[in-house]
């Protein structure tokens, strides 16, 4: 009686080993799958925290081929009927749809991770890459970019598979110790010590990032679902349909010029640098006299983002990606009141050229020719409805190219160097 009372007392607890047991080691994820329309949903919306740092929702979602991937910053959230999201509503772009990647604060490293951590969906795809010029700052990615935007999940992920004798994983290595990402965490710092150091990582160390790391998967296909029910909503999705609407039937880029145009002055009118009326009102208009000349020293060609670059770039080459890389242009009435000097955009887009090119990138569109033009942009930095229009035709151009396995030629030595991060680029 006594021995039964126990099993019956124990019962319940080891049932429960047992279930979580095969929850964490079963050879299939438990939890939801995302029907079409979701998936849809998540494409359009940027702004889902969840689904950037999760694992569930783009794995299954980037599974889908015809998914584009655009991958950015917050340029991606400035909306509008000629939105490359809008824009393939309207229009055929191959049968593809854009999927946006990117929100304020991602930069070179975060979107390393995330492309990382799902490189079994991102492999021979078609990918388009916004490259910022304004990440590549004197400090680069913070360490509260990190942590907002990649989990500790994606660095178990890439911990798994990292080669401690290849001098790309020490680089990453270091450069995440360097950032103090989590100084608590002594399993991942430990295991960062060893990879920075070029040893393989403990047994015991690499036992626990291995559990984590299954945990990771497993617990966001359980519960991914819940956090996305409790996200904010947006209403991105719901919006772009409605813009694209606003699109003509027919497709005629300069006519979609003309009318992007009209568009954007209309919502550019009460300050002399064509800056959407909302944005000015909220950030400029109370100290925009102060900020003249403020901008006289700044510069884009010396930055630790740079060598962040490279991780992009390599990983992009071992999935065998055909890349089209954009360089958005920058607002000139701004900043040339700012003081910016125009070399610096022209030799941010040297350097960054000559990276990509050298390594066999060739797939570039360079906008910052076109910083003069009236609503090519609209605020300082982002897209304005023009930019989106010249952006589009662009994408379609590149959707509509026939598929490639392109030949990089990765040079890690030269490009993840101190020398190349700080070496500045002289005007001829």
């Amino acid at each position: 009686m006594k021995k039964h009372s126990i099993i019956m007392a124990l019962g319940p607890l080891l049932s429960a080993f047992v279930i979580v047991a095969i929850i964490l080691f079963a050879p299939f994820n438990f939890g939801k799958l995302y029907s079409q329309a979701e998936q849809k949903a998540m494409a359009a919306n940027p702004l889902n925290r969840t689904q950037y740092i999760g694992y569930a929702m783009r794995s299954q979602a980037l599974a889908n081929k015809k998914f584009l991937p655009i991958i950015g910053s917050s340029e991606l959230e400035k909306i509008s009927p000629y939105h490359p999201s809008s824009f393939a509503m309207k229009y055929n772009v191959n049968g593809y749809t854009p999927y946006l990647i990117g929100q304020a604060g991602t930069q070179s490293l975060p979107q390393f991770f995330y492309i990382d951590s799902v490189a079994k969906q991102m492999k021979n795809r078609k990918i388009i890459f916004i490259i910022s010029p304004q990440w590549f700052g004197r400090q680069g990615v913070q360490s509260g970019q990190m942590d907002q935007f990649t989990s500790h999940g994606a660095f178990y992920t890439w911990i798994e598979k990292a080669d401690p004798k290849d001098p790309l994983t020490q680089s990453i290595a270091k450069r995440l110790l360097g950032l103090n990402t989590d100084t608590t965490n002594t399993t991942l710092n430990d295991a960062l010590s060893d990879l920075a150091d070029g040893k393989a990582v403990a047994p015991t160390t690499l036992t626990k990032i291995e559990l984590l790391s299954s945990l990771w998967v497993r617990e966001d296909y359980l519960f991914s679902g819940v956090a996305n029910l409790q996200a904010p909503d947006t209403g991105m999705l719901g919006k772009l349909e409605q813009d694209s609407q606003q699109l003509p039937k027919k497709l005629d880029y300069q006519q979609l010029d003309q009318d992007a145009y009209k568009y954007e002055a209309g919502r550019s009118t009460n300050n002399r640098f064509q800056v959407l009326n909302s944005v000015w009102n909220q950030k400029f208009k109370q100290h925009w006299r102060s900020m003249q000349n403020y901008q006289t020293k700044y510069h884009y060609d010396q930055s630790p983002e740079f060598s962040d670059f490279q991780y992009v770039l390599n990983e992009f080459a071992k999935n065998h990606d055909q890349v089209e890389f954009v360089i958005p242009a920058v607002n000139d009435k701004w900043y040339r009141y700012t003081g910016l000097p125009m070399s610096a955009m022209t030799n941010f887009s040297s350097k960054i050229k000559y990276q990509l090119r050298s390594q066999g990138f060739n797939d570039i569109v360079d906008f910052t020719d076109r910083s003069s033009e009236s609503y090519f942009m609209q605020d300082t930095i982002h897209f304005g409805a023009r930019g989106w229009v010249a952006f589009d035709k662009s994408m379609v151009d590149f959707a509509n190219q026939p598929n490639q396995q392109p030949t990089y030629k990765i040079d890690n030595k030269k490009f993840l160097s101190k020398t190349w991060q700080n070496q500045r680029v002289t005007q001829k």
